[in-house]
């Protein structure tokens, strides 16, 4: 008697890649692995890639294939991305580069599907050195009140590190920039971040839902607005805050986005500054994803960059994924970024679908911020032996 079968429905933002996944009951939930390295973050755009692992059986449509963009992250995977809204959709893997006796097989973005629990079962995390940091690991500690596993490189790899890990004192500290790298994986987008100017700019009420732990007692929008809201830290960093709305999710592939809120005037196109900054450069691709909102990503390799809404045009003010910031300190670019740990944008989104995951997310943030990192200083170090 054939096994039953379990049909997951999975889309982009734009339903131009709107594909089903028929599997084996026994196959469900799929497994899921959060990588941190440098190459997924500047990949996507995002703090991580989330990946549920398909059977061996499974094989994607040569018609939906059609719809998607090809991009050779290595020698031994490819990734699949929406022509027209960028979603980060499919993942081919011939194997692992230093075991290639592994299966070939599909992933699929975590993001794309319509439904999580009871679908995706996160692991933990790999690539966690990467970061330098701790990343989006110290945000995210367990799912379903299970502690995720934190491996240093390739999961199941080596001893797991501890929570809040840091990397044992280096020689010599990352150098102080004045200049911050900004880009995509294939480096088709590049630019630079600069200090805050801390130059008037005209303000208006566009402030990001990341700003209001509470609406119904928020300030007054009208006052509130004449503040320069995207700097803190005695106006010396940026606002940086995750947003877990449907919108941010389809047209990246990832669950949760991390945005950074930074002005026109302190990006530019060169590392010397010359070259003042437009959204009309490189290897950048539009895409209107609602009233009055343009969102661009990396035609090339789908990572998404930009954030822009007509109402702030005359602010000239940007959201800028985190995820391609190229940081000496560390992925949260803590000497840039001020994180807003209160609050995760839109998470009754996420409740429907994918409530362990946004409640693993508030329970982490609040320890994160109870325990004094990150906006009201530096985490500790945690000088653990970590390669082995």
């Amino acid at each position: 008697m054939a096994s039953e079968s379990r049909t997951v429905k999975a889309t982009c933002h734009c339903g131009e890649a709107v594909h089903e996944i028929t599997l084996s009951s026994n196959a469900f939930p799929l497994p899921a692995w959060f990588c941190t390295c440098d190459s997924c973050r500047h990949m996507t755009g995002g703090m991580y890639l989330s990946c549920v692992f398909l059977p061996s059986s499974y094989k994607p449509s040569p018609a939906l294939l059609g719809k998607l963009t090809a991009f050779e992250f290595s020698k031994t995977i490819t990734q699949y991305f929406c022509k027209r809204c960028g979603a980060q959709m499919l993942v081919h893997c011939l194997g692992k580069f230093n075991a290639p006796e592994t299966a070939e097989h599909w992933d699929a973005l975590t993001g794309s599907l319509v439904q999580f629990d009871g679908v995706v079962d996160v692991k933990g995390y790999e690539y966690i050195v990467n970061t330098r940091d701790g990343g989006f690991t110290d945000f995210l500690h367990s799912t379903n009140d299970r502690a995720l596993k934190r491996w240093p490189l390739d999961f199941d790899e080596g001893s797991e590190l501890p929570l809040y890990w840091r990397p044992p004192k280096l020689a010599e500290p990352p150098a102080a920039i004045d200049r911050l790298p900004a880009h995509c994986k294939c480096k088709g987008v590049s630019f630079y971040i600069t200090r805050p100017s801390q130059q008037p700019i005209p303000t208006d009420k566009s402030w990001p839902e990341t700003l209001i732990p509470n609406y119904d007692q928020a300030q007054d929008l009208e006052d509130a607005a004449q503040e320069s809201w995207w700097l803190r830290a005695k106006k010396g960093k940026f606002l940086a805050g995750l947003c877990a709305c449907d919108t941010c999710r389809l047209v990246s592939g990832m669950d949760i986005t991390a945005w950074a809120f930074v002005p026109a005037i302190d990006m530019t196109l060169d590392s010397e500054g010359k070259v003042p900054f437009t959204t009309d450069f490189g290897t950048l691709k539009s895409y209107n994803s609602g009233p009055g909102v343009t969102r661009h990503f990396c035609s090339r390799c789908g990572a998404t960059v930009f954030y822009d809404h007509v109402d702030r045009n005359r602010m000239q003010l940007l959201d800028v994924a985190v995820g391609l910031l190229a940081a000496p300190e560390g992925a949260r670019a803590e000497s840039w970024l001020e994180w807003r740990t209160e609050r995760v944008s839109f998470p009754e989104d996420a409740v429907g679908r994918a409530r362990s995951l946004i409640e693993g997310l508030e329970s982490g943030l609040r320890d994160f911020r109870e325990r004094g990192y990150g906006r009201l200083g530096p985490a500790k170090e945690v000088s653990d032996a970590l390669l082995v």
